[in-house]
């Protein structure tokens, strides 16, 4: 399963610019008001990263997506988990593909983990 994920690849934090939050509100038929909404003021979104309608939007507009102090960049990721990590607004994209693990490589971790050490 891919599945493609939106983060913020500069300084600042995520937003959508007035336009492309004007359109994720028209594509999820979002009214003002409603939990979701994304003031097209702020453009900060309360929806998953992944959601197919954001996508959409920030591949149709492009940089025209990019709120203020954002540049959004897509990844696509295999399988169900990712994480965002933020500093300072930020964000890198973290799977378990891209972490490297240390093993404890004892005799009793061989005894209880034998598929690991195959």
């Amino acid at each position: 399963m891919k599945t493609k994920i939106a983060i913020n690849t500069a300084y600042g934090g995520f937003g959508l610019s007035p336009e492309a939050s004007e359109m994720l509100n028209e594509l999820k038929n979002i009214k003002e008001g409603d939990k979701d909404y994304v003031n097209p003021e702020y453009g900060y979104i309360n929806i998953p990263r992944y959601d197919k309608d954001l996508i959409k939007v920030i591949e149709t507009l492009g940089e025209k997506a990019y709120g203020d102090m954002s540049e959004i960049s897509i990844y696509e990721v295999e399988g169900p988990l990712f994480r965002v990590e933020e500093y300072d607004g930020y964000e890198s994209l973290v799977t378990p593909d891209s972490q490297q693990w240390d093993t404890i490589n004892t005799p009793e971790a061989h005894k209880e983990y034998p598929e690991l050490f195959l």
